[in-house]
Formats: structure tokens, C-alpha cells, sequence
């Protein structure tokens, strides 16, 4: 209903401008905001409207909302007439969202929440919060990170980016049993979708939801075919179904080219069917497409190596990946066994040692407490145990799990 700007004239200059936006309601878990322009006053409508007088204050600093009492009411019925039925934005396809992802769009996010919302306006300290926690994400301080956004989703739970990059944080420090509860209430809010589906699958099947990460794999198999079949065959792999887990890592591998976690994936498949030295060309393949290290490749190969009584080789490995990533948990206890395998024990006891001071953290301890456990210490595995429950009371990575890297640890 309309008319082109071309046509107006000095007449039309008092005619309203209707605007909206529900991007607060859809990426951060605040209501929508309504406004109309008409004439020198601006109302905004909102949990708490706002009006403002942009000749006397054009910064719209001061809101005259409780003394305007003819004008408000006026102005909010010019923003009731126009209808607005709430559409939320679909998910895109891998590419197109990617493509909005690298111009700085949210892609295909949006939270789909019935509550009653805060008005973005009283949420501004917030917005700042928000934005500092993914800083310090990108930045690599993952700990002040997750401080930072646990704290704005316990003042907001509706806050669907500030769930997913907690999500993010908490799964570099290894926190995963937390990851994959900020990842599963993102899930919830946006409305299943597929990037965080995968998210919330692939921590699932790192403590032990193997069905449920099933599930979630095979929902999200249109949107992005080869990570959905890379879990796939982890979820079977971990079942033992190795003819399923080969045909899905295969799959994979093909659709992805040279990604290093089909391919990985596929690996770890041929050394469970005794084909090391096949599992071991794989990763070199890996490696030499790599730009840098890659997560879990030294892990695998020290594994392999030790397989093949490569002793050397297999420890010279295993302390690569723990220096090129030491937050990585399921590394340490490796390394441990195989030291105490090989007589050297007091060595083993440092490599646990520095596993919880490199890792002050529920997975950490937990992890550190597994391997004293199979290295037939089970006192002391129960008081660094304990310990960790003083420290960090009623974290969900305390709970028991089948653990991600159990089946490397007891295969080789």
C-alpha cells in the first residue's frame, strides 16, 4: 500500500514510516522491535516503548513516553495496523550459508520462542558480553570465553548465540559433556539447526549417546552430506558395526575429498580390521594435505605405530599431538600406558600429572582419574575423583560415560 518515493511531495513529508525488526527475537532471545515515525515523534514498541521527539532531542536520548499522553497512544495504534505474521527465516543449504557466513551473516540461526522477551534496550550490557565471550573465543581464551557467555545465559537462557559460542569454548577445553548441553539448548532455540545439529552429535557420541548421535547425524544428511556420514560411521565404529562404518567413512571420503576427519574416520576403521599398514598410509595422506596440525592424527598414528611394535615411533607421536594440542584429554592417558607398558612408570605418573595442569577442568580430572584406574591404581584414581567433585559440584563431564578415545586406549 505504498507509494514511490518519486512521487512525493512538501505534503506527504508527515506521512508515518512503519520499520520492524525481529532479528533481537531470533539470534539473541530479546522481543522484536516495532517503530513508526510520523511527524517529529518516534515511538518504538517494544516490553518498554520508547518515544522520542527528534527535533528537540535527534540523539533520542531522552524518552517522553510517560509525559506524551495523547501522543503515544496515537502512534501506537499507527504501528498496530500493519500485519505482522512471524515468518522465521528457513535454513539454507552448506553453500549458501557459508557464503552468508563469510559476508557476516547469521545464515540460518533464529530462536523460536513463545515467552515474554526482555526489550533489547534494557539488554545492551548483554550485546557487549556476548561480543567480548566471542573475542576471547576467536582469540583462543577459551576459559575467559565460557566465564564470560555462562554468564550471559544465566541472565538470558534464551540467548541463542551466546549458547552456541559457550557450546564452541566449552568443546576446545575439552569440557565436553558441557558443550554438548550449551550445544543441545542452541539446538532447541533455533529450531533444529543443521550446523548445530552436527555439533550436538558429535558431542553426544564423545559421552556416550552413540543413538542419539545417530539420530541427529541422519537429520542432518541434506544439509551436509559428508560431516553427517563421517559421523556416521563413528557412531557405528563405536557400535563395532565395522562394515557399516567403513561404507559410511568411504562415503565420506568420497563426497569430502581430502577432509581429515572422513578420512581419519576411515583410518581408525582399517586399524580395527588389522590393516595397519593401510591405516597408516591414509594418515600420511592426511598429514600432507594438512596446512598444520590436525586433531586426533598423531593420536591415531601413535596407536598404529605401537601396533606394529614401532615403539620409537609411536611415542615420538603420541607427544606430538599432545604438544601441538594440549587441551586434547584422551592423548595423556595414552601416552601413560604406554609408558607403564614399557616400564616406565614414574614417567607415566608425570604424563598424568601434567594432563590436570595443563587441564584444570571436570574432563580433565576425569580423565586423569580413568587412566590412574587402568594403570591399577584405583585409590588414587578415586581421590583425584573426589576432588574433582569438590571442585567443580554437579558438572555434567563428572557423570559416567563411555569415554571418546576408550576404544584406542584398550585396542593397542
Amino acid at each position: 500500500s505504498g507509494r514511490s518515493l518519486l512521487e512525493l511531495d512538501a505534503g506527504d513529508l508527515e506521512r508515518p514510516i512503519y520499520a520492524e525488526t525481529y532479528y533481537p527475537r531470533f539470534y539473541f532471545g530479546w522481543s522484536e522491535l516495532i517503530s513508526v515515525i510520523e511527524g517529529r515523534y518516534h515511538y518504538i514498541d517494544s516490553p518498554e516503548p520508547e518515544l522520542f521527539d527528534l527535533v528537540a532531542d535527534p540523539a533520542e536520548r531522552e524518552n517522553l513516553i510517560a509525559g506524551e499522553l495523547e501522543i503515544e497512544p496515537r502512534l501506537a495504534r499507527s504501528a498496530g495496523i500493519y500485519e505482522r505474521k512471524l515468518v522465521p527465516p528457513g535454513h539454507t543449504d552448506l553453500e549458501t550459508w557459508s557464503r552468508l557466513a563469510s559476508l557476516g551473516y547469521a545464515g540460518h540461526v533464529q530462536a523460536r520462542v513463545a515467552a515474554e522477551l526482555p526489550a533489547p534496550a534494557s539488554q545492551l550490557h548483554l550485546l557487549e558480553a556476548i561480543g567480548e565471550g566471542v573475542r576471547l573465543g576467536v582469540a583462543g581464551d577459551y576459559r575467559a570465553a565460557a566465564i564470560q557467555l555462562a554468564a550471559v545465559v544465566r541472565e538470558n537462557p534464551y540467548a541463542l548465540v551466546a549458547w552456541e559460542q559457550l557450546g564452541r569454548s566449552l568443546e576446545r577445553l575439552g569440557r565436553v559433556g558441557e558443550a554438548h548441553g550449551a550445544y543441545t539448548r542452541a539446538l532447541e532455540l533455533s529450531g533444529s539447526a543443521p550446523h548445530l545439529l552436527l555439533a550436538a552429535a558429535r558431542t553426544g557420541l564423545r559421552i556416550g549417546k552413540p543413538e542419539a548421535a545417530r539420530t541427529m547425524a541422519e537429520r542432518a544428511l541434506e544439509w551436509d552430506e559428508a560431516a553427517a556420514r563421517t559421523l556416521l560411521g563413528q557412531v557405528a565404529l563405536r557400535s563395532g558395526d565395522l562394515d557399516e562404518a567403513e561404507s559410511q567413512a568411504r562415503a565420506a571420503a568420497a563426497l569430502a575429498g581430502t577432509d581429515s576427519t572422513a578420512m581419519l574416520t576411515l583410518a581408525r576403521v582399517l586399524f580395527r580390521r588389522g590393516d595397519s599398514e593401510r591405516a597408516l598410509e591414509l594418515t600420511d595422506d592426511v598429514a600432507r594435505a594438512a596446512d598444520g596440525p590436525v586433531p586426533r592424527l598423531e593420536f591415531l598414528r601413535g596407536n598404529i605405530f605401537a601396533s606394529m611394535g614401532r615403539t620409537e615411533e609411536a611415542e615420538a607421536a603420541m607427544r606430538r599431538e599432545i604438544e601441538a594440542f594440549p587441551t586434547g584429554v584422551g592423548s595423556y592417558p595414552r601416552l601413560a600406558l604406554f609408558l607403564a607398558r614399557h616400564g616406565r612408570v614414574e614417567e607415566a605418573v608425570l604424563t598424568i600429572r601434567q594432563l590436570v595442569e595443563r587441564n584444570p577442568n571436570p574432563a580433565g580430572f576425569q580423565a586423569a582419574s580413568r587412566a590412574l584406574e587402568m594403570l591399577g591404581d584405583p585409590e588414587s584414581a578415586d581421590a583425584l575423583l573426589s576432588e574433582a567433585r569438590r571442585r567443580f559440584p554437579g558438572s555434567l563431564d563428572l557423570a559416567p560415560q563411555v569415554g571418546g578415545d576408550a576404544e584406542e586406549w584398550n585396542g593397542s
